[in-house]
């Protein structure tokens, strides 16, 4: 079983601060110092404070009502226009036989 490791808390407070300052995600910080992120996270939340990659973000579940309504929206939408483009495409293929039925006759 592998050993826990033991940090201090001086470089807990560096790599907060580093979270803090820099324009990376808590993973890329992690890879850097060779550390589990889950560990950055759980020092994050010791401190209450909310990591810069989730600030402004909603929890997964917690949508706004507008939110849940736009994305109620989409979904109408994106099926609207997939059954317009259906029928457009049947609507083309019906006026191609019907036109050439037509030519064919004269």
């Amino acid at each position: 079983m592998a050993k826990k490791r033991q940090y201090t808390n001086e470089f807990k407070e560096e790599v907060l601060a580093e979270v803090d300052l820099a324009n990376k995600t808590v993973i890329q910080i992690a890879k850097k110092l060779k550390i589990p992120s889950t560990t950055i996270y759980s020092w994050i939340a010791a401190a209450g404070k909310i990591p810069p990659e989730v600030v402004g973000t909603k929890a997964k579940g917690k949508a706004s009502p507008g939110e849940k309504r736009t994305r109620t929206s989409s979904k109408l939408l994106s099926g609207l226009k997939a059954e317009r483009d259906y029928y457009k495409a049947q609507m083309e293929h019906f006026m191609k036989l019907h036109f050439t039925s037509m030519t064919k006759g004269r």
